[in-house]
């Protein structure tokens, strides 16, 4: 009976230990975070949406950029994974284009940045150079 109890007591504190991993991961453990370098153009593929006026990019996977050296002004307010991105355009025209593809599946490359101003509604931004739908794969029957 004591092996038995003993057992059970290995198995909880196992499975304790493993629930705090995934707590204290943030959920990280479920799903992987990729990271993204800020100081170059990147392309990413997700959909386009309007959000309380905003243009975004949802991603499938959560990214994240290299956080801003420790004493920075907005050191650690960004510091987050996200898998929506807001969207800036540098044209109008651009920022037209994408709003008309609110909804579809597309390819977006530009500069990712962090957020800094209260303004900016997620912790990671999107500057993009081209918008591009993404062709659905062919399927064979």
């Amino acid at each position: 009976m004591k092996d038995g109890r003993n057992r059970c007591t290995r198995i909880l504190l196992q499975l304790g230990f493993l629930l705090g991993f995934v707590v204290c991961s943030g959920g990280a453990a479920l799903g992987q975070i990729v990271m993204e370098p800020s100081d170059h153009a990147v392309t990413l593929i997700g959909t386009i949406k309007e959000i309380h006026g905003h243009l975004t990019l949802e991603l499938h996977d959560p990214i994240n950029i290299p956080c801003p050296p420790k004493g920075e002004e907005s050191w650690g307010l960004e510091c987050q994974a996200t898998k929506r991105l807001e969207l800036f355009f540098l044209e109008e025209e651009r920022e037209a284009e994408a709003k008309k593809l609110a909804g579809k599946k597309v390819s977006a490359s530009g500069i990712l940045r962090s957020a800094y101003t209260a303004g900016e509604t997620t912790p990671i931004v999107f500057t993009v150079d081209s918008v591009a739908v993404v062709a659905a794969p062919l399927t064979s029957h």
